[in-house]
C-alpha cells in the first residue's frame, strides 16, 4: 500500500511539470499584448503568419500624425517607413514694417485717394524655395483689419503697401490721442511675425503736408457738403438773374457771379478772425495751421485767412469754377481761374499791364468789412498775388485724385438772405 501511494504522488508531479512545460512553451511562442512601435509610418503586424512575432511593414503618404502641414512651410509624409518634413514653401523671412509715429486725418485721407499705402513692410525670403505669406494690419478703434498676400521669390524681397480703410470717427477726431497700430504676418495659418506699436493720432482738422504736397489743401475743399449747397441757394439771390452760370458767362457776368458770393457771405455774418497761419516762406513751403472745415465756417460765422480762401473755394468749385489757393508767408487767399483773360481790364484798367490774366484774386479777409467793396478785395488780392506767392490749384488737385474729407452729418445755420438780396439788387440796378 505505501508503495502504490509514492507511485501515485511521482504520477502526479510528472503531469504537473509536463502542463507547465506546455505552457511555458505557448506563451514563449505567443504575440506580445503589443506591438506598437510608436512610428504612424509602420504598420505593426503579429500573428501565425509572422511565427507570432511583431513585424513592422514601412509606410508611405499621410499617416496618423505623420500628415498635414508644420510651422506653415513643411509638408509631413511617411516614406519607407520613416517621417519625412518636405518643404513646400519658404520658412525663413525677415519682415520689417514702416509704422509711422503720427498718423494725420487729412493725410491718410489724401493718399487714400491717390492710392498711396498708409505705410508699408518690407518681406526678404531668405529660403531656397518661394513662398507666399498674408500680411495684416489695423489701427485699433479706427480702422477695419486690412490685409495683402505676397508671393516673395527666394532671396528676393518685397515691399508691401498697407491701405487702410479708416472709419469715421477717425475723421473726426477733435484732439490729438493715441492708438495702437497692429500688424502681423502668417505663413499659411502659422504666425511668424507680429507688432503692435502706439502711434499718435493727430486733430482731423490740421494741415500739415510733407513738402512738394501742399495740394493737401484741397481736402478741405469739401464743394459737395449739404452746407456748401445751402449757402449757394441763398446767394442765388444776389447773383445776375439768380442763377450762376460761371464760365458760360462773359468776364462781366463772371465778375457779378463772384460778387454774389462775396456779399452773400458777409450779409451771412462770417466774420475775419485773425490767428497765426503757421508758416516759413512761400519758397520752403512748409507748414502747419488746425483748419476749420467750409461747414465750420459757416456754422460759427467765424474764418481765418486759409479758412476763408477754402470756403470760396469750396463754393466756387460747386459753382463749376476752377480755383486755387495762394499761400504767402503768414497769409492765405483764394484764386478764381480765368479762362479768357482779360480780367485787367475791369479792375485796374491800363494801370497794371503785368497783372497775371490767368487768375482772380480774392482778398476774402475783407468779407466783413463793410467799408470795402468787392473790387477793392480783388485788387488787394492781386497786389498780394504780384509779390510772389505759392499758388496751389485746388481743382488740378481734384483731377490728380485728390479728394475732399468727409464730413458727416452736422447743422449749417445758414440764413435767409431774401430781404437782404433785394436791397443789394436794387442798388445793383438788377431787376
Amino acid at each position: 500500500m505505501k508503495k502504490r501511494g509514492g507511485d501515485w504522488l511521482l504520477g502526479l508531479f510528472f503531469i504537473t511539470v509536463v502542463i507547465a512545460l506546455a505552457m511555458n512553451y505557448t506563451a514563449t511562442n505567443a504575440c506580445p499584448k503589443s506591438c506598437d512601435d510608436g512610428n504612424p509610418c509602420t504598420l505593426d503586424v503579429c500573428g501565425a503568419q509572422t511565427q507570432n512575432k511583431c513585424v513592422y511593414k514601412p509606410l508611405d503618404g499621410e499617416m496618423g500624425s505623420c500628415s498635414g502641414e508644420e510651422k506653415g512651410c513643411l509638408d509631413k509624409k511617411c516614406s519607407l517607413g520613416a517621417c519625412v518634413e518636405n518643404k513646400v514653401r519658404a520658412c525663413d523671412y525677415e519682415i520689417s514694417c514702416k509704422i509711422p509715429q503720427l498718423v494725420s486725418p487729412p493725410y491718410e485721407y489724401y493718399k487714400l485717394g491717390k492710392g498711396r499705402p498708409a505705410f508699408s513692410c518690407t518681406v526678404t525670403n531668405d529660403d531656397n524655395i518661394s513662398g507666399k505669406i498674408t500680411l495684416s494690419a489695423q489701427l485699433e478703434g479706427y480702422s477695419a483689419q486690412a490685409g495683402k498676400t505676397v508671393v516673395v521669390a527666394p532671396g528676393e524681397s518685397e515691399e508691401v503697401g498697407m491701405g487702410l480703410v479708416y472709419s469715421d470717427a477717425f475723421y473726426q477726431i477733435e484732439e490729438s490721442k493715441f492708438a495702437k497700430m497692429d500688424v502681423e504676418a502668417k505663413n499659411s495659418n502659422e504666425a511668424i511675425y507680429s507688432d503692435s506699436k502706439t502711434v499718435q493720432l493727430q486733430k482731423a482738422t490740421v494741415y500739415s503736408p510733407p513738402k512738394g504736397e501742399e495740394d493737401l489743401i484741397a481736402a478741405w475743399v469739401t464743394y459737395n457738403d449739404p452746407c456748401i449747397e445751402q449757402f449757394i441757394s441763398q446767394a442765388k439771390k444776389f447773383a445776375p438773374d439768380g442763377e450762376f452760370r460761371a464760365y458760360q458767362r462773359d468776364n462781366e457776368g463772371v465778375k457779378e457771379e463772384l460778387a454774389a458770393v462775396f456779399y452773400a457771405l458777409r450779409y451771412e455774418n462770417v466774420s475775419y478772425v485773425s490767428s497765426v497761419f503757421s508758416t516759413t516762406d512761400a519758397g520752403s513751403a512748409v507748414y502747419n495751421q488746425d483748419i476749420r472745415l467750409p461747414y465750420q465756417s459757416l456754422k460759427y460765422k467765424q474764418m481765418n485767412c486759409v479758412e476763408g480762401a477754402v470756403l470760396y473755394a469750396a463754393i466756387l468749385e460747386k459753382l463749376e469754377y476752377e480755383t486755387a489757393v495762394a499761400f504767402m508767408p503768414g497769409h492765405a487767399f483764394v484764386l478764381v481761374r480765368s479762362k479768357n483773360g482779360g480780367w485787367g481790364s475791369l479792375f485796374f484798367g491800363g494801370l497794371m499791364d503785368d497783372w497775371d490774366n490767368n487768375w482772380i484774386a480774392i482778398e476774402t479777409t475783407d468779407t466783413d468789412d463793410k467799408n470795402v467793396n468787392f473790387e477793392s478785395a480783388v485788387r488787394k488780392g492781386t497786389q498780394y498775388l504780384n509779390s510772389g506767392a505759392q499758388i496751389i490749384d485746388v481743382h488740378s488737385a481734384f483731377q490728380s485724385g485728390v479728394v475732399p474729407m468727409p464730413v458727416g452729418e452736422h447743422e449749417c445755420n445758414i440764413a435767409d438772405l431774401s430781404a437782404e438780396a433785394a436791397e443789394y439788387n436794387k442798388k445793383q440796378g438788377n431787376p
